[in-house]
């Protein structure tokens, strides 16, 4: 764990001396999205009201963002996630924590050793192409809250996707995305078979003012694997 934060903040160092190199991007984002139900990668995580906060630093190739997830109606859910990335010809690699104070562990955010904690590392490896609407990805947990309860091991959950948009000239962007879960995995209840267990269709319109955005969204989701479908919708500001 020590040594992932190590190169963690080793690659931070690196962008920080690479980031005036550079034509210069927007340097800090933000943004504040509500939403009715909570769900990722087909699977319902939350109902009642949710905001999503997100605070974003861009240096170079590099981007760190820290996210909450808040349930605001019955308060029985949240989320912290923290995310280190690196882009380069398409390709982003991205380092993922993800945190939940309703881990079976309990609800120390510091608790940290391997065999407890409520924590999950997970990599993630996207191949998006600048110049045709599609993206492909893979991503396995690595560390952390993914394991057999029994034996203690490791479970390695991956989870992999490909999709493809079209965007309007109205700031808006229609997007397909299927994803499944290789066996054994969370996506599949840990049951050793291949589930396909996300099939997202999503329209999103941007309205762009001088200084902010406001992104709105609806979203038909499907999880073939639990035989379950899901409407949703967002709307936030993003800055």
């Amino acid at each position: 764990m020590k040594k992932i934060f190590a190169v963690a903040l080793f690659l931070m160092t690196l962008s920080l001396s690479a980031v005036n190199a550079q034509e210069r991007e927007q340097l800090l984002t933000g943004s504040i999205t509500f939403s009715p139900q909570y769900h990722w990668r087909g699977m319902n995580e939350a109902n009642g009201i949710v905001s999503f906060t997100e605070f974003g630093l861009n240096l170079g190739g590099f981007n760190f963002t820290a996210e909450g997830i808040f349930e605001l109606t019955r308060r029985n859910y949240s989320e912290i996630n923290l995310y280190a990335s690196y882009t380069l010809a398409g390709f982003t690699l991205t380092l993922a924590d993800y945190y939940s104070a309703e881990g079976v562990h309990g609800h120390s955010y510091f608790d940290l050793n391997n065999h407890t904690t409520s924590h999950s590392l997970e990599l993630g490896l996207t191949f998006e192409p600048e110049n045709v609407p599609i993206w492909a990805s893979v991503n396995t947990m690595l560390w952390g809250n993914d394991k057999d309860e029994e034996l203690g091991k490791q479970l390695y959950s991956t989870y992999i996707e490909v999709g493809g948009y079209y965007d309007f000239e109205n700031n808006s962007t229609v997007s397909l995305g299927i994803g499944a879960g290789l066996p054994n995995s969370m996506y599949s209840d840990y049951e050793p078979k291949f589930s396909i267990c996300n099939m997202e269709l999503t329209y999103e319109k941007r309205l762009e003012y001088e200084h902010f955005t406001l992104p709105l969204s609806v979203s038909l989701i499907g999880n073939p694997f639990l035989r379950k479908t899901y409407v949703n919708c967002g709307v936030g500001i993003s800055f």
